[in-house]
This record gives C-alpha cells, structure tokens and sequence, in this order.
C-alpha cells in the first residue's frame, strides 16, 4: 500500500514538472527579434494614424431611436428612424427617415435629442 502511495506522489510530481516545461514554452524556440527603434514605432504610428483619418473622412449610416414612457398620466411610446451622413472634420446631417407614436415625445425628447447631437 505505501508502495502505491509513493509511486502515485512521483506520477504527480511528474504531471506538475511537465506542466511547468508547457508553461515555459520550448526551449529550442528562436529568440524574438529586437524591439523597434523609437523612430520607426512613431512613423507606424503616424501612418496608422493617416490611414484611419482617411477612412473616416465621411460615413451614412441609420439610426433608430425608440423612447417607452409608462407612467403619469398615461403611457408613451415614440420611434423615429433617421439617417446619418458624417464629414470630416465635424458635419453630421440628419435626415427623418419615418416617425411613429406619441407626438409629443418626439417634438419634446426625440427631435431635441437630435438637435443636441448636431
């Protein structure tokens, strides 16, 4: 009984060891280059930069804003599609697509909600 005991402590010193080695990683892996010169990281980083500015120069998109209001003295609901046309630096236009529900909501909350994103 100890015999077995022992050999189990050993396989479980063994499954540890082995673990430890994948942890590590291989040991005949190669060594990773160098990190890049400051100058290089900073011009990377520029261009990056240029390339997103460039991709991001206008963008339409559609939006749809929904407002549930339950309550005093009666329950609202209001929905308003709209879409979105963006120029860079700072444009964004908006145009009603359709308006459904309470008029009021969407005179009072929707529509000034999209004034003060303008």
């Amino acid at each position: 009984m100890k015999w077995i005991r022992a050999k189990a402590g050993v396989l479980i010193l063994e499954c540890v060891v082995l673990a430890s080695w994948a942890q590590a990683g291989d040991l005949t892996a190669p060594i990773k280059p160098a990190p890049l010169p400051l100058d290089e990281v900073v011009s990377n980083l520029e261009a990056r930069n240029a390339q997103r500015t460039a991709a991001l120069e206008q963008f339409e998109g559609k939006r749809i804003y929904r407002m549930e209001y339950r309550g005093f003295p009666s329950d609202r609901d209001a929905e308003m599609v709209v879409k979105i046309s963006f120029h860079a630096p700072n444009v964004k236009e908006f145009t009603v697509l359709s308006e459904n529900g309470s008029k009021f909501v969407i005179d009072h909350v929707l529509k000034k909600l999209l004034e003060g994103e303008q």
